[in-house]
């Protein structure tokens, strides 16, 4: 139940507001207000103020932001960033319930400014938490609602009628208890029942977070479709290269360029090759076809990168709808999805605490990563199992890059680039910003009889192409317990 108007000048009454300094101000929920306030006479005390519920009200209260807040703090609301910057450290040398209602205003002068705080203790769509100009020109709300005028630069609509609303009606403070307050009463009245955040809240949250992964997850499939476009054309690779090996005989010693007649033209045009003079007959089209084999092995690669990538986006979409359509909506799930406290698992300990070598978290996977060869061998003799995954720069000394498995979950794109990233920048090609990988299971590593240490040999590997994003490194080493670690 709200509180009525003579309820609230009750509460005022007993408030020693004039002279009390805004230390701090916390938002509770979406509709929640608590101030820490500092009086010279009575010392640091706290209100509380509810708007736009059923429970809208305004008291003194014992409890602290740390048993007011939800257990899930959201990240600071616009309003809230307001007034830590222009409200807070300013002095109340005002008080006023204006007329019969449920509408108060504190004057505040902070330094050498003038403002009012105005409560609009309503439970309806009138309440509202606004901030004034000393001539009372809002400059920010709760609530912003352009349809009422109530916006920042606009003059706050202020009543002058004094009376009763609801005309004749008649309101009476509830029934006292002894050796309380009225405000001692109401904290004990209403108890708990401080707002969490409400469905919809919850909703648009929700679908914020969702826009936002679909929208990195297509940015990557637009980015795989453009390399596509441009390693389509690895056919003319071979197809040079059948060119020259059926014109081997034309080809002279030291020759840079060819010119034999163009299959693919029906004109009977000829085409011009280009040749590298050091090489021999053979040399040139052998080279062509490496060029050939290399250029379709990465076409195929992003061929499967971009499957991944729109199953990601597929699933991104799955995932969201099985919540956001069903009937009723299960707030848990959403608060589960969103990673709030309520719902998210119990942080376990980090099993890899006393691995060689850096870790870093990519999504729900564990990366680990050896910067040189003793490194390499320790992590792959003691803390890899055949399912996880190795990655290492091809034809180029580098650190090895292990993506802990997860049974049952496939490992995303995302977090491939992520271990292609650090295998890059732990490894010779770093200077480069870029460089071609291979990756394979443990289980398909053989360790090389005779070579050095941590040496081995992948079958059944895929290749793999990167370059340096310096974002996606940024965002490594962000999370990363090590971050001096990176030179």
């Amino acid at each position: 139940m709200s509180l009525n108007w003579k309820e609230i000048e009750q509460v005022l009454s007993e408030l020693p507001l004039v002279g009390s300094s805004i230390q701090k101000t916390y938002q509770i929920g979406f509709h929640g207000l608590l101030m820490e306030l500092f009086h010279h006479d009575q010392g640091r005390w706290n209100l509380y103020v509810e708007v736009g519920t059923t429970e809208s009200r305004i008291h003194r209260v014992v409890a602290t932001f740390n048993q007011l807040k939800p257990k899930k703090t959201t990240k600071l609301q616009r309003f809230i960033q307001f007034l830590r910057a222009n409200v807070e450290h300013g002095v109340i040398t005002g008080v006023e319930q204006l007329g019969k209602d449920r509408l108060v205003r504190l004057d505040i002068r902070r330094y050498d400014e003038q403002l009012q705080l105005f409560f609009r203790l309503y439970s309806g769509p009138g309440a509202n938490i606004i901030v004034c100009t000393g001539e009372s020109i809002i400059l920010e709300l709760l609530f912003r609602r352009p349809n009422r005028d109530e916006i920042a630069g606009k003059p706050l609509s202020i009543p002058t009628d004094t009376k009763l609303a609801s005309g004749s009606r008649q309101y009476h403070i509830r029934d006292r208890e002894e050796a309380l307050t009225f405000n001692e009463q109401l904290e004990r009245e209403y108890g708990n029942t401080y707002p969490k955040e409400d469905l919809d809240q919850l909703l648009l949250r929700v679908r914020s977070k969702r826009d936002a992964e679909i929208s990195q997850a297509m940015n990557t499939v637009q980015t795989l479709r453009q390399r596509m476009a441009l390693a389509n054309s690895f056919m003319s690779y071979k197809e040079t290269a059948d060119l020259l090996a059926s014109f081997r005989h034309l080809i002279t010693d030291g020759a840079k360029w060819i010119t034999v007649p163009n299959w693919n033209s029906s004109d009977g045009s000829t085409i011009e090759i280009e040749l590298d003079p050091k090489l021999d007959a053979s040399g040139n089209i052998d080279t062509y076809y490496k060029k050939y084999q290399k250029a379709k092995g990465r076409y195929e690669n992003l061929c499967n990168e971009l499957s991944l990538a729109e199953s990601n986006v597929n699933a991104i979409v799955d995932r969201y709808a099985q919540i956001l359509d069903s009937d009723p909506i299960d707030s848990e799930a959403i608060k589960k999805l969103l990673g709030d406290i309520e719902g998210a698992p119990a942080e376990q300990k980090n099993q890899f605490a006393s691995a060689p070598g850096l870790q870093f978290k990519s999504g729900l996977f564990t990366l680990l990563v050896g910067r040189n060869a003793k490194e390499n061998d320790e992590l792959l003799r003691r803390w890899v199992k055949g399912n996880d995954w190795w990655m290492h720069t091809r034809d180029v000394p580098g650190g090895y890059v292990f993506i802990k498995s997860i049974p049952s979950k496939s490992v995303p794109l995302e977090t491939l680039l992520d271990a292609a990233t650090l295998a890059l920048v732990y490894s010779k090609a770093k200077d480069a910003g870029k460089a071609d990988l291979y990756y394979t299971q443990a289980k398909y590593l053989r360790r090389a009889k005779g070579a050095k240490i941590g040496t081995v040999l992948p079958t059944q590997e895929k290749n793999f192409s990167i370059v340096l994003d310096e974002s996606r490194l940024k965002r490594l080493f962000s999370n990363n317990e090590d971050p001096t670690a990176h030179t």
